[in-house]
């Protein structure tokens, strides 16, 4: 039998279930009120509208953190793995890209409490970022609170820089495919 692996995987409407239950941590929803549900259909028309903005963005994306118990099998299935988290790239509000810098998308992600402490986020994180380098995303930004320490060590390790204090949040960055000598020209490094 094979042990188990992280992936990120895009949702799919069957992940209702389990993302109300993610939807549920208290960790979770104090960094994500909007992620309030009151059932299992609330998660799924959140679900829904999610995807729906992945499939009609070039850019924008929100993917399930799982761990996949592959036995026999070699794919995930909707009963072989747990959802523990999620990673997203979305559009920013007025007030997000004020604190961004301009960044019209910023990046965001959570871990279930249960599976923190374990370099599970780092590790999807950084599966994230190769996927967003192999589709050519030049730079992408992060907005993390100044007391969210966790959060911001995950971003060190996968080579975020902080360029700016914004008194209650930090912004990061992380050049992907964009020009060295131009990132650092751009972000004052």
């Amino acid at each position: 039998m094979n042990e188990p692996s992280l992936a990120t995987t895009p949702f799919q409407l069957s992940d209702a279930g389990q993302f109300f239950e993610l939807s549920k941590d208290p960790d979770i929803r104090k960094e994500f009120p909007y992620m309030r549900f009151e059932n299992a259909e609330d998660a799924e028309q959140y679900l829904a509208f999610q995807i729906e903005e992945t499939q009609s963005s070039r850019v924008s994306f929100f993917k399930a953190i799982r761990i996949i118990f592959h036995g026999l099998q070699t794919v995930y299935t909707e009963k072989n793995n747990i959802l523990i988290g999620f990673i997203s790239l979305h559009k920013s509000g007025s007030f997000e890209q004020m604190l961004a810098g301009g960044f019209e998308q910023t990046l965001s992600y959570a871990i279930k409490s249960t599976f923190r402490r374990k370099g599970l986020m780092t590790v999807a994180l950084n599966m994230t970022l190769d996927a967003m380098r192999q589709d050519g995303y030049n730079v992408v930004a992060a907005i993390v609170k100044k007391n969210n320490s966790p959060s911001i060590r995950v971003l060190d390790k996968c080579g975020f820089i902080m360029v700016r204090d914004a008194h209650i949040s930090l912004m990061y960055v992380k050049r992907i495919t964009m020009n060295e000598n131009e990132f650092k020209r751009v972000f004052g490094l």
